[in-house]
């Protein structure tokens, strides 16, 4: 290891033990706080979130704007003080699910029942890195979720890692996740995808996102089409006391042929369940990711 590793992995040891033992309250002023500051430091994100809202808001005037991307920092911030006491085994699962209200339980249920497997497509909405531990507590299927390494290896060991280990749970990374996604159907387990994500080097295709072309994964669609699984939007939202709402909308179905076509197709209506739970939570996108390349 780096000796610029070692520092960083002791430096997150003890800012990690400090967080538990802060009161909770405090923890999440503090976090408020760092979010507070952040917003007003780190110019190139502020921007990009700023100029993303102009695209989906393109007639609200500036104090709209302004004042929900200040909302939108207060969000994550209070995200990232939910995930520290998570992985700081502060807030277990018992009391996670005490915590959150599911919505749609019966498309889950039918989805389990049909004997097909499931793909769960969302969007950095949210919490939506507690959709799989969600997921674990209300069925007994294993659960594949495609994710990116961190380009911080210690932030990696020490905080995804810990966030992401859970029963049932298997973290599937880009370069293997087709394969496993495909043996995963296989076994009707549920495979989990973001659809929203940047597609760099020309690995996306331009598909229309809130009325403007953005580099977009036809992968779900394309494993939808050939495998026919149960596709279910799936959105883990933050809601009041720090509470959450894990909703399950109805399942997109579709009897396509596999075409450019209707790759294409599908994908916007993959694409229009995100746009609407963004829509009805506007502060809980993240705005400041880059989504249209701009």
């Amino acid at each position: 290891m780096k000796i610029i590793h070692k520092i960083q992995q002791f430096t997150f040891h003890v800012i990690l033990k400090a967080t538990m033992i802060i009161p909770k309250k405090s923890l999440y002023k503090i976090c408020l706080l760092f979010g507070k500051i952040y917003y007003f430091i780190d110019k190139n994100r502020r921007n990009i979130t700023l100029k993303n809202l102009s695209i989906v808001y393109p007639n609200k005037n500036k104090s709209f704007k302004n004042k929900l991307s200040k909302n939108i920092y207060r969000h994550f911030s209070l995200i990232i003080a939910d995930l520290i006491l998570i992985v700081t085994k502060r807030l277990g699962d018992k009391e996670l699910n005490q915590l959150t209200d599911i919505y749609g339980m019966e498309h889950l249920q039918n989805a389990i029942n049909s004997n097909k497997g499931i793909l769960v497509i969302t969007g950095h909405v949210g919490c939506w890195e507690l959709i799989p531990r969600i997921l674990s507590m209300i069925t007994n299927k294993k659960i594949n979720i495609i994710a990116r390494k961190s380009k911080n290896i210690v932030f990696e060991d020490l905080f995804i890692k810990k966030l992401r280990k859970n029963t049932n749970v298997n973290i599937v990374f880009k370069d293997n996740s087709l394969m496993s996604f495909v043996k995963g159907f296989k076994n009707k387990e549920i495979n989990g995808i973001l659809i929203d994500q940047n597609q760099k080097n020309n690995q996306g295709t331009l598909i229309s996102f809130f009325k403007k072309e953005a580099s977009t994964t036809l992968t779900p669609a394309l494993l939808q089409i050939k495998y026919n699984p149960v596709c279910l939007p799936i959105f883990m939202i933050k809601s009041k006391n720090n509470k959450f709402e894990f909703i399950i909308n109805k399942p997109i179905e579709v009897n396509y042929n596999l075409s450019d076509k209707n790759l294409i197709n599908l994908t916007l209506k993959h694409q229009k369940e995100l746009e609407d739970i963004i829509l009805k939570y506007p502060d809980q996108w993240l705005w400041m990711h880059n989504r249209w390349n701009i």
